[in-house]
C-alpha cells in the first residue's frame, strides 16, 4: 500500500478473470471484436490488454492498466455463467462494434439504449458471460448542456411571451 497525495493507492492495475469453456474462441472474440491486445496467449491461459487507467499523480509509471484474463475451464462446474461477471467496454463505434462481435458470436441481450449522453448495449458471449457496451458522444458535455440550458429557457421565454399576447388580446379575430 502507498500513499500517493493523501490517497492510499492499493493496486496499479485492474485484473478482471473469466472462466471460460473455449479459451481459443474467446482471445479471438475479445481481440478480433473489441480490439483488445494480447499480452500473454498459452494453452490454458490469456491476458489481452483493455486500457490504462489515468494516473493521479502524472510522475508515476503508467503501466497501470486493465486487463482481462481468460483461464480455460477445467470443468463444466466452474463455467456456469448468469449476469455475472458483466464486463463493460467504453467503445468510439457501436455500429461498428456489434456487427463484428455479433459475428464472432455474440448476441444482443435486449435493445441498443440510448440516455441523454451515452449509448448502451448487452451482449451474451460466446461462453456466456455478459458484456456492456458503452459510447460517449463525441460531445464536450460542458458545452452541450449549456446550450440546451439556453435553448430551454428560450422556449420557455418565447411560451410566457405567447400567454402575455393572449392574455392582453383574448381575441385576435375582433382587430
Amino acid at each position: 500500500v502507498k500513499e500517493i497525495d493523501g490517497v492510499l493507492s492499493m493496486s496499479r492495475s485492474v485484473r478482471v478473470m473469466m472462466i471460460v469453456r473455449e479459451l481459443r474462441r474467446m482471445v479471438e472474440f475479445y481481440r478480433d471484436g473489441l480490439g483488445l491486445s494480447v499480452k500473454l496467449d498459452t494453452d490454458r491461459f490469456a491476458q489481452l490488454e483493455c486500457g490504462t487507467i489515468a494516473q493521479k499523480n502524472p510522475t508515476e509509471s503508467t503501466d497501470s492498466g486493465v486487463v482481462l484474463e481468460l483461464l480455460q475451464a477445467e470443468n463444466e462446474a466452474t463455467c456456469t455463467t448468469g449476469y455475472s461477471p458483466f464486463v463493460v467496454f467504453e467503445i468510439e463505434d457501436m455500429d461498428e462494434r456489434i456487427p463484428s462481435l455479433i459475428l464472432r458470436g455474440a448476441s444482443l441481450d435486449g435493445p441498443v439504449v440510448y440516455h441523454s449522453f451515452v449509448k448502451v448495449a448487452a451482449l451474451r458471449a460466446p461462453c456466456g458471460h455478459m458484456i456492456g457496451l458503452r459510447e460517449k458522444p463525441d460531445v464536450n458535455i460542458e458545452t452541450f448542456t449549456s446550450s440546451a440550458a439556453s435553448h430551454a429557457a428560450k422556449l420557455r421565454l418565447d411560451e410566457i411571451n405567447e400567454q402575455e399576447k393572449a392574455q392582453t388580446n383574448p381575441n385576435p379575430s375582433q382587430q
